[in-house]
């Protein structure tokens, strides 16, 4: 497949754009940004959702379909057991890249979404 014309590739074409304008104002003073992210940022935005909401559906190999199916189960998990879902992996995203779970994969068990830690810091309410 070319990478050139995937999929991901449009999905970070829309990221590096919105990268890109965030660079420009960042000299700006707060209100000023906030208006030029209105004019400027929201309409790559909404047109980064409807392309995603079209897409987050179908996946080009068999390896996106894993990952796909991967964060699918996870967000069900966490749902299932009554997590606020977004907290939830905001917690893994923040604590996953410091633990040693490779060479020490039974530490896993203190993030799975049962856990009285994730329950008390994730609970949806």
């Amino acid at each position: 497949m070319n990478s050139e014309n995937s999929i991901a590739r449009t999905g970070r074409d829309f990221c590096d754009k919105l990268f890109a304008i965030e660079a420009e104002l960042d000299s700006l003073k707060s209100e000023e940004r906030y208006n030029k992210r209105l004019t400027q940022e929201k309409p790559v935005f909404e047109a980064f959702w409807s392309w995603a909401e079209k897409n987050w559906l179908f996946s080009d190999t068999p390896k996106g379909a894993e990952a796909s199916a991967d964060i699918y189960s996870i967000v069900e998990t966490a749902k299932a057991n009554g997590l606020d879902v977004f907290k939830y992996f905001e917690l893994l995203l923040t604590v996953l890249p410091s633990m040693a779970f490779l060479t020490n994969p039974d530490i896993l068990e203190e993030l799975l979404p049962w856990n009285e830690s994730v329950q008390k810091i994730c609970k949806a309410i």
